[in-house]
C-alpha cells in the first residue's frame, strides 16, 4: 500500500481557485474569466457575449467579491 503524498502548494491554490470560481453563476464566471484571465476589454466582451458593458461590470464585480471571500482565508 502506497503512503498518499501531499498536493503540490500549486496544486492546492489550483484546487482552491478552481471551488471560488465554482461559486460563480455561470454568467459570472464568463465575465470574471474573460475579464481576468484573458484580459478583455469591457468592450470587448460586450461584443463577444451580447451584453451590455454596465451588465458585465456588475457581474465581474460581484465575482471579485465572491473569488475574494472564498479565498480569504487562503491568501
Amino acid at each position: 500500500m502506497r503512503a498518499r503524498t501531499p498536493a503540490s502548494p500549486a496544486a492546492r491554490s489550483g484546487a482552491r481557485i478552481e471551488e471560488a470560481l465554482d461559486a460563480l453563476t455561470p454568467e459570472q464566471r464568463e465575465a470574471f474569466v474573460l475579464k481576468h484571465i484573458e484580459g478583455y476589454s469591457y468592450t470587448e466582451m460586450a461584443g463577444v457575449l451580447d451584453v451590455a458593458v454596465d451588465a458585465l461590470k456588475m457581474r465581474v464585480y460581484r465575482a471579485r467579491e465572491i473569488v475574494k471571500e472564498r479565498l480569504q482565508d487562503f491568501v
